[in-house]
């Protein structure tokens, strides 16, 4: 089992550094010893203080993403988000969960779940509790005057001006040059480039999109949107032991189909070229 533990504390270690939450648990599957994935027990996040946070009710602004997140076409988990605008604010609620199993033991967990307020595409308050296994990492950020004050396991930083997470599903954040880590608290530099139109598989139907990539110091994520660029499709990257993660919509988006300013998931001309499957 030597070699199972030394490819546990590489995961960890790559999930850490990874800016997708949970998305770097790839070395098991790429081994075949992933059996299945499923939802495990886990605290809820505290939640953002009730004067300051966003009316709970839903309205006609509500948008929902569902993703199956596969490593190497197996899925071994999910990962939802859920986005409310009232007035001038975005809440959005996210939860993954993900479990590996060896011999129909779980080897390894990761749950991630988080709140977070924006206001004009910045990010002014966050929430996020994660757990790996027996590890658990929190980020709380509330903002003060012109800066978002940070607090996770190791401290406290001050970031200045209008500060962005891995935000997928916001477009806006293809023009960031540093995206906070939800699981980690920390601002990563990034330099994001835009790849071109293709072709994207969306629940078997093949829609027009644009690919983007999102390098970091260590990685690269490709993010696909709408070819109108107002909804995120999916993503992918590619470990450095070569094992591919990939999130896929479970379904497409009716909130986007009904939308006729957002005539993205058109389902005829679409653009030639490679898909996102």
């Amino acid at each position: 089992m030597k070699g199972l533990g030394e490819k546990m504390q590489n995961l960890i270690r790559t999930c850490s550094a990874r800016s997708i939450c949970g998305l770097a648990l790839m070395v098991l599957a790429g081994a075949g010893w992933v059996q299945e994935a499923g939802a495990l027990e886990m605290r809820e996040a505290r939640p953002i203080d009730a004067q300051q946070a966003l009316p709970t009710r839903l309205s006609e602004n509500e948008r929902t993403w569902r993703f199956d997140v596969s490593i190497n076409d197996r899925i071994v988990g999910s990962h939802e988000f859920e986005i409310t605008r009232t007035g001038e604010h975005e809440r959005v609620d996210s939860r993954a969960d993900f479990r590996f199993k060896v011999v129909f033991v779980t080897v390894f967990s990761y749950q991630h779940q988080s709140q977070e307020v924006w206001r004009e595409n910045c990010l002014e308050q966050i929430d996020s509790n994660s757990r790996m296994n027996s590890d658990q990492f929190f980020v709380e950020g509330r903002k003060s005057g012109s800066t978002l004050v940070v607090t996770n396991q190791d401290g406290t930083q001050e970031l200045a001006s209008c500060v962005r997470s891995f935000a997928y599903w916001n477009p806006q954040i293809l023009e960031a040059r540093a995206l906070l880590n939800a699981q980690t608290g920390r601002l990563e530099p990034v330099t994001i480039s835009r790849l071109g139109p293709e072709s994207f598989n969306v629940a078997g139907t093949k829609v027009p999109s644009v690919r983007y990539r999102i390098e970091l110091e260590e990685s690269e994520i490709e993010v696909w949107y709408s070819a109108s660029q107002s909804t995120w499709l999916g993503l992918s990257t590619v470990t450095a032991e070569g094992q591919t993660i990939r999130y896929a919509l479970k379904n497409i988006p009716e909130w986007d189909v009904n939308d006729d300013k957002k005539l993205s998931l058109a389902f005829t001309d679409v653009v030639d070229g490679s898909d996102g499957s």
